[in-house]
């Protein structure tokens, strides 16, 4: 599958924006319910999400999860991208929902 039909972005990017993004990818596969980030990480990369979906939640003081968002196929992880230009540790957890 290329990159193009999974990412709406990239389709109205020039050509050499295209290339360099997908040159730079590096496919990951993250089981149903493995962890991608933990609260308190440092970001060191930005997911991109070809399939499947990632919870992304904080956890209260009682223990209760609370639901930020998902990040679906075609999607990115916008809290990331804050932390890594902020240069700050990630705020939540982010989980696998699906086989992604």
């Amino acid at each position: 599958m290329q990159p193009e039909s999974i990412f709406p972005f990239l389709a109205e990017a020039p050509a050499d924006f295209r290339r360099s993004f997908t040159a730079s990818l590096i496919p990951k596969r993250i089981a149903k319910g493995e962890s991608l980030a933990m609260q308190a990480d440092l970001c060191s990369y930005l997911p991109f999400v070809a399939q499947g979906s990632v919870r992304v939640f904080r956890v209260g003081e009682s223990g209760r999860e609370f639901n930020l968002y998902r990040i679906e196929e075609g999607e990115s992880c916008v809290i990331t991208a804050f932390c890594i230009l902020n240069q700050e540790a990630f705020p939540a957890f982010a989980t696998a929902e699906l086989d992604t």
